[in-house]
């Protein structure tokens, strides 16, 4: 596997940039399909294309498909406007925002909103980032073609389902990723209604494909899957108690 190589990232919560290597590293090396069941804005699906070999390839979210649409239709000729070339912070989100989130949700909306939201949250979930920190627009660009080489390349299936359909089409030379809103988490990018956790600890025991799933250390995935086999310990920023957890990865292969 290579050590080190380009390869897109978008700021979402929970979001793995930081973990992907470790996590392709992980994954079963081929395979008939690779399903990011829980994408959220794919920065695991983005390196796995060159480093892992499956015949197809399946983004999932609930939330953030159109994200993926609009990438594959424009991410190779979109603008990313710079902030430091803006008169002000202030003048620049309210001139950007509302030009783009004022009216129809537009490709360019879509493509941009992990750049202007705050942690790519979303602007109409957790609105405007403030000042400093964040991508470039010089960086947020170069992955946003990045991102849209990788479609173009492998063009996967892109839906909005649920998980448990996404589960159902699967067999066992089929890998999925899981990486749900976690317990106890508050995101701000999905409710506590989106996800039963005691109804997907069913379906990953009885699961008739390959899976991997990324959690907090919490006594239900112990007793169910067993001591993860990889663990790091880590801040809860997005924890309604604050301070610090174990992330924890199962698998069932």
């Amino acid at each position: 596997m290579k050590n080190r190589f380009y390869y897109p990232t978008f700021p979402y919560p929970g979001g793995k940039a930081k973990q992907a290597l470790d996590i392709c590293s992980c994954a079963p090396n081929s395979g008939n399909v690779f399903a990011d069941v829980f994408c959220g804005l794919g920065n695991v699906f983005w390196p796995a294309p060159s480093l892992l070999n499956y015949q197809h390839w399946w983004l999932n979210d609930i939330r953030t498909s159109e994200f993926f649409h609009a990438i594959a239709r424009i991410g190779n000729t979109v603008t990313v406007p710079d902030r430091a070339a803006t008169a002000s912070f202030y003048c620049f989100y309210k001139s950007e925002c509302r030009r783009l989130y004022g009216n129809s949700y537009s490709d360019e909306a879509e493509v941009l909103n992990p750049y202007l939201s705050r942690n790519g949250g979303g602007y109409f979930v957790v609105g405007a980032r403030t000042s400093g920190g964040g991508p470039g627009a010089t960086g947020y660009a170069r992955s946003l073609r990045e991102a849209h080489r990788i479609m173009s390349l492998v063009n996967p299936r892109v839906t909005d389902w649920d998980y448990e359909p996404v589960f159902e089409c699967l067999g066992p030379t089929d890998f999925a990723f899981i990486d749900p809103p976690y317990l106890g988490a508050s995101v701000g990018s999905y409710s506590t209604s989106d996800l039963d956790h005691k109804r997907l600890i069913i379906w990953l025991k009885n699961a008739k494909f390959r899976w991997l799933l990324c959690e907090y250390r919490h006594p239900a995935y112990v007793r169910m899957f067993g001591e993860p086999f990889w663990t790091r310990n880590v801040h809860r920023f997005a924890h309604q108690n604050g301070g610090r957890r174990t992330e924890c990865m199962w698998k069932n292969y």
